[in-house]
């Protein structure tokens, strides 16, 4: 009998852990932790940097270049104020075209990676790996992908036509470091993609953006038409917050956290951050007591033209969206503008709720600041439950807009 105890004890115990690790692994339990790989791939805008040709450079220091001058051009690419690295586009033995970088700055191509190329793959259109290079800029060490871009000369490529630059044997170089990091993970038996665009140049991890989405994305997909959002702002899906905590690029992996239950965050599927402040006229507007409705918020300014072009659109979803309610944020850096918003408030009849901050006026962070608001304008919806269900930029997408309020407020009222 006491056998027969022990031996039960061990099955208990040996199945409390073997539970324990699959939870631990796959992410079951609330508080996951989840390492994330992560594979470098193109951005579909790409940022590209001229390098400059050296015109007198001592070429007997550096190592690994052909012996005849015709055969190459060495250009100096500047990566930051404090450092930069030399660049070669060449021609082999074997009549190759190549290009290098210099990417550990000791004026040695020998042991540097070689970008081979033909005119015809250039006319075509070829696009080349990006590789993780390192930079020192305040004293910091930090990665981030680079890769070379090749026309030739006076040849659109993309959105860009590069006709100027003196090249070698009709070839234009500039430097690309538009690239982005992808991975995807499977959490709770659905899919998820991560995307995450480092800071072009050096850069700390807090200048970092990514967008997670609940689908696997695909290389059709465009990534302008994500979602973005700085590392320090969380992602809700259904029940559970998502948040990346630490990134290490040169290991290309990604760690998130996952927590159960929905955050104040500034994003759709988040909740809306609350602010209590006061309109233009001196009343107290308390977001907080204003759920049970649909209200839009519409982050503006008097400098920007396209704000201006539209409140006519505002106006109109107004006046057809009667319970509807809206909040018009001026924003401005600039002192001494309230004049000229309360100005364009009476010409354009903005009739609902107007508030108005000034950056410099500021003593405590600004609702454009709680809510991460980088353009203008931004038009965000909130549910009657304090819930953000549409979020975007500028004045393009009214139809798009007005037909989630029209529905969300409809169903309300059903």
């Amino acid at each position: 009998m006491e056998q027969l105890k022990k031996i039960t004890f061990r099955i208990l115990l040996f199945l409390f852990f073997i539970t324990y690790g699959i939870n631990a692994i796959v992410g079951k339990e609330k508080g996951d932790t989840l390492s994330i790989p992560l594979n470098m791939n193109y951005s579909y805008t790409i940022e590209c940097s001229t390098p400059m040709e050296l015109s007198k450079y001592d070429h007997n220091r550096i190592k690994g270049i052909p012996n005849d001058t015709s055969l190459y051009k060495i250009y100096n690419y500047t990566i930051s104020e404090s450092d930069s690295m030399l660049v070669i586009i060449a021609k082999d033995l074997g009549n190759r075209y190549y290009c290098s970088f210099d990417t550990n700055r000791d004026f040695d191509f020998d042991s540097e990676y070689k970008y081979y190329f033909t005119k015809e793959e250039i006319l075509a259109g070829r696009d080349f790996i990006p590789q993780m290079i390192s930079s020192v800029y305040k004293e910091k060490i930090s990665w981030y992908p680079i890769f070379p871009i090749i026309y030739m000369n006076g040849v659109p490529r993309r959105k860009y036509t590069i006709n100027s630059l003196d090249n070698f044997d009709g070839f234009v170089l500039t430097v690309g470091t538009g690239a982005y990091f992808y991975g995807s993970f499977n959490y709770k038996n659905r899919t998820y993609s991560l995307v995450i665009k480092p800071f072009v140049g050096p850069y700390e991890i807090e200048s970092t953006t990514y967008c997670l989405y609940d689908t696997l994305m695909t290389n059709n997909d465009k990534l302008f038409d994500f979602d973005f959002r700085n590392v320090s702002y969380s992602t809700v899906y259904g029940n559970n917050t998502f948040k990346v905590i630490d990134i290490d690029f040169q290991k290309e992996r990604c760690s998130l956290s996952i927590n159960e239950g929905i955050s104040y965050l500034p994003y759709k599927n988040g909740m809306a951050p609350l602010f209590n402040v006061k309109d233009i006229n001196g009343k107290n507007i308390d977001l907080a007591k204003l759920r049970g409705k649909y209200i839009l918020i519409d982050f503006w300014g008097s400098w920007c033209n396209p704000c201006i072009a539209m409140i006519p659109k505002i106006k109109k979803i107004h006046e057809e969206n009667p319970d509807l309610i809206i909040i018009s944020i001026a924003h401005d850096q600039e002192d001494n503008t309230l004049p000229k918003t309360r100005k364009i408030i009476a010409e354009k009849g903005m009739d609902w709720i107007n508030i108005y901050q000034c950056d410099r006026e500021m003593t405590k962070p600004s609702i454009a600041t709680m809510y991460n608001i980088y353009a203008f304008p931004t038009t965000i919806l909130i549910d009657p439950q304090g819930k953000i269900i549409y979020r975007d930029i500028g004045n393009n997408k009214y139809n798009e807009l007005n037909t989630v309020i029209r529905n969300q407020c409809n169903s309300q009222n059903d």
